[in-house]
């Protein structure tokens, strides 16, 4: 299990903290698709290699790239010896990026998350690309980069506890949905099956199953049942 941890910016502010936990106040919904991509970069493996070299996962977070909503993982920045990446969200009408790099300890893997912001349609203001080149700067100098650990005010955890005292944050996440797709999602990748492998062995198309993997309440019961079958995992519900 990996740990998330916030760098402080060029303005001397853990900036990206501040964004998620502005999100989880302002658009929960949103948020909670955040947090679930999150959760899953929080428990993803990296590999060792025989020269002792520690490799982060190329992550596709596949919650559902549907037109209403899509999160996932890219590489931004592949010249330096650790990439940068941007964890990309878009939510209806509206598109949010984190940048982030990842760092080793002997027994630890961070993933140390730097700018959050919003994607401007305008690309005369949009702030991309001085993002972009901010956070490459801090990476190139994160010897004295100022990172959050030890500061309980700007951990992940914090958010966390944050995120579970929203009402409407809590409702998703433990709603049946919610809690079906974070199964299936698990049970597919440890078949390594794709979502259209899924789709077709459901015979359902890759847009239900984008959705059933964002946990979308809106979807019948009786489309989960027809993944969980073929995934072999079995439901029961206790209705007193």
């Amino acid at each position: 299990m990996a740990k998330i941890i916030f760098v402080k910016d060029e303005e001397n502010q853990f900036q990206a903290y501040d964004f998620i936990h502005d999100l989880i106040e302002e658009q929960p919904l949103m948020a909670t698709l955040l947090l679930q991509g999150l959760f899953d970069l929080e428990n993803a493996e990296t590999r060792r290699l025989s020269t002792g070299k520690q490799i982060a996962p190329d992550l596709h977070l596949s919650i559902g790239k549907s037109q209403a909503y899509s999160l996932q993982s890219t590489r931004i920045e592949s010249t330096i010896d650790q990439p940068l990446h941007e964890l990309k969200l878009h939510f209806k009408d509206r598109n949010c990026r984190l940048i982030y790099f990842t760092a080793f300890s002997e027994s630890e893997t961070y993933y140390c998350f730097i700018k959050g912001y919003f994607k401007d349609k305008n690309p005369f203001i949009d702030q991309m690309g001085a993002y972009r080149e901010e956070a490459k700067r801090i990476f190139l100098s994160r010897t004295n980069a100022d990172l959050s650990i030890g500061e309980e005010a700007y951990s992940f955890e914090s958010l966390k506890k944050r995120a579970y005292e929203h009402e409407g944050i809590v409702h998703y996440l433990e709603s049946v949905s919610a809690m079906l797709a974070r199964v299936i999602f698990a049970k597919r990748i440890e078949k390594k099956w794709s979502q259209l492998d899924l789709a077709l062995k459901s015979d359902l198309s890759p847009t239900i199953i984008e959705r059933i993997e964002a946990g979308d309440p809106d979807l019948t019961l009786r489309m989960y049942q027809k993944t969980c079958a073929v995934l072999e995992v079995k439901l029961s519900f206790d209705y007193k």
